[in-house]
Parts: structure tokens; sequence; C-alpha cells
């Protein structure tokens, strides 16, 4: 199955090889493969993936494009995980209040 990793101006790879650490154990645990691709967060599409993985640490502000495509992505089908790297704070608020409320208002 194929995994999008949306790429964005901000911290949006804070833990490296943590894709490839878990796609190794899911494959060892449930015998099927994760293909991780990394792409903007702006050129997301339905076929890209039918999962996508937004992960953050601080504040940010996405960019009109970002929104687009994110509102595009869900309403077509796709399904978005917000991943808050090392628990609550800025990034949460900022992805809540500044990407999916503008996407999703």
């Amino acid at each position: 199955m194929t995994v999008a990793r949306l790429r964005y101006a901000g911290n949006w790879d804070p833990e490296p090889y943590a894709w490839t650490r878990f796609s190794r154990w899911f494959q060892l645990q449930t015998g099927y493969g994760l293909n991780v691709q990394t792409i903007d967060m702006s050129d997301l599409t339905p076929q890209t993936a039918p999962v996508a993985i937004l992960t953050g640490t601080a504040a940010y502000n996405p960019k009109p494009g970002e929104v687009d495509a994110i509102k595009k992505y869900v309403i077509a089908g796709g399904v978005l995980f917000v991943d808050v790297a090392g628990g609550t704070g800025a990034f949460e608020e900022s992805a809540r209040t500044k990407l999916i409320a503008l996407a999703f208002p």
C-alpha cells in the first residue's frame, strides 16, 4: 500500500527513520508492505496514495495551495492522518486552526 508523507515548509520530518522502521515492523506483523513516498503537500492528489501523513512539531502557516490540495484529497476519499510528533502543542493548534478549519469551514 502506498502512503504519502507530506513535505511542507516546516518540521515535516522530525524523526527521519521512523517510517522506514515502521514499514518494516508493519510488514513483519501483517505481511503487507508499505510504499512510503514523500511528496510536497501542494502536490497531493487522490491518485498519489489512499493514505497521507502530515507530521509536525512546530507551528506553521499552510499555503493556499496546500489547503486546497488537502480539501480536494479528503473530499475525493483520501485519508489524512495528522501526526503531532512529540505530543500536543503548536503544530496541533496550527494544523487544526490554519489547515483543517480552512479546508473544512
